[in-house]
């Protein structure tokens, strides 16, 4: 490339290091990675990777921690792929101090331990207590949150077991997180299992072990329990938060009990608790999702009175739950009030919806066209929207015409849109045979 007088970009340094790594040639590897430098070239990422995996397979673990400081110095934040190279270096040459110091300082910085490195981490536990290195409640902790959050609760109660046998009993943050996990993943009466044993062993639950229990019941629709334990903290527990308020209501919401979830509210008030944004947004939308919508405009009305800023997430609740009734006006109104606020593309997307919903093809369009003037582009579901809106409403030639416009801006028809095309292709194929 030189002698034709072409300067390479820094894909091919990298390139040519990684062959000479893979050729064994890490020193070769590491004066070209100087080259590239001196040259004047920014390496990236990848081929700070690779020279780190060139040292730690040749062993030098001194030169690849400083690697990992010349990334942070120079502006590049090492991956998870870097720590878990040099941690796995580090296991493999017994210094297994190091390889934690460097576990909790990829945690600090904001890497997710990924499963490659609990393995090299997990492995290592036999090797590392007889170097006379135990783990502390600390890094177990981590261990099962990783573990949790990739969905290995077996490993994850594996790690508590292995510390009750070291003895090193799980604090209330290892137990919420296991807790956690399993509601994550509908296994409530594991969750209330593990629950139940922590209090057994005298770790007294926090409000994140409530909150976390009471969200998995909420998800898992079985309110019932998640009201039990609420009564049990308000009487004995930790004082309920708003988190725990607004879940509770979310939960009635979802299920239709607009009544159960207006009473909880009394509850929060009665506490002392003030309702927030979220507890608004979550009582609007059960409002309007269970059609009682002079209860939602009432609701919407006191906000707006109180001082509440209300934001355009608001709007698009009531005006979703005004067009689903069949009141355009009203939804007209409340769109109209928006504009200080900007409206989105879902707001659009409402409105048009709705008006050709109730045969007003022509004021969709012309809607659907003001777009632009708001900065607001269409996406591919406005244009399903109102091509299906057409199609219903005869406005065949036209929807033919922006169904063209819509593929001609890379978005595709929906499901519903290709039938109504189809059938109106049918429908045309038949007339001519006739």
């Amino acid at each position: 490339m030189l002698r034709l007088g072409v300067q390479p970009n820094v894909v091919a340094f990298s390139t040519l290091i990684n062959g000479l790594c893979k050729q064994s040639n890490f020193s070769q590897a590491v004066s070209l990675f100087d080259e590239m430098v001196e040259k004047g070239y920014q390496p990236n990422l990848i081929a700070y990777n690779i020279i780190l995996n060139g040292l730690c397979k040749a062993g030098d673990t001194d030169r690849a921690v400083r690697f990992l400081r010349m990334m942070e110095e120079r502006g590049f934040k090492p991956n998870i792929v870097a720590y878990g190279t040099v941690i796995d270096c580090f296991c493999k040459k017994g210094l297994l101090e190091e390889a934690l110091a460097l576990f909790s300082k990829a945690k600090v910085n904001g890497n997710r331990p990924n499963i490659f490195m609990l393995c090299v981490i997990w492995d290592n536990k036999v090797r590392m207590r007889k170097q006379g290195i135990e783990p502390d409640v600390v890094t177990y902790s981590i261990l099962v949150n990783a573990y949790c959050k990739d969905g290995m609760l077996s490993k994850a109660r594996d790690v508590v077991d292995t510390m009750r046998k070291q003895g090193i009993e799980p604090d209330v943050v290892t137990y919420t997180t296991l807790l956690d996990g399993y509601c994550l993943q509908n296994k409530m009466g594991k969750a209330r299992k593990v629950f139940q044993l922590m209090i057994k062993k005298g770790c007294a639950p926090d409000i994140r072990s409530y909150s976390a229990l009471i969200n998995g019941y909420c998800k898992a629709k079985m309110l019932d329990e998640a009201m039990e334990l609420f009564h049990e903290i308000s009487q004995t527990g930790p004082t309920p938060n708003s988190v725990i308020y607004n879940t509770l209501m979310q939960g009635m919401c979802q299920i239709g009990r607009v009544s159960a979830a207006c009473e909880v509210l009394r509850l929060m008030l009665a506490s002392g608790q003030v309702p927030n944004r979220v507890t608004c947004s979550i009582l609007l939308d059960g409002f309007c999702k269970s059609g009682k919508l002079k209860e939602a405009l009432k609701l919407f009305l006191a906000m707006r009175n109180s001082g509440l800023e209300l934001n355009i997430i608001f709007y698009n609740i009531l005006i979703d739950g005004v067009c689903k009734a069949g009141d355009i006006e009203v939804a007209k109104e409340l769109f109209h009030e928006v504009n200080g606020l900007k409206p989105t593309v879902y707001t659009y997307n409402i409105m048009i919806s709705a008006l050709c919903k109730e045969g007003l093809p022509d004021e969709a369009y012309q809607l659907f066209r003001s777009m632009g003037d708001n900065d607001c582009l269409p996406d591919r579901i406005s244009y399903n929207v109102i091509i299906e809106g057409f199609f219903r409403n005869s406005y065949t030639t036209k929807a033919t015409e922006l169904l063209a416009e819509m593929v001609g801006k890379g978005f595709s028809a929906n499901l519903c849109t290709s039938i109504l095309y189809v059938d109106l292709l049918l429908r045309c194929n038949e007339s001519t045979l006739i």
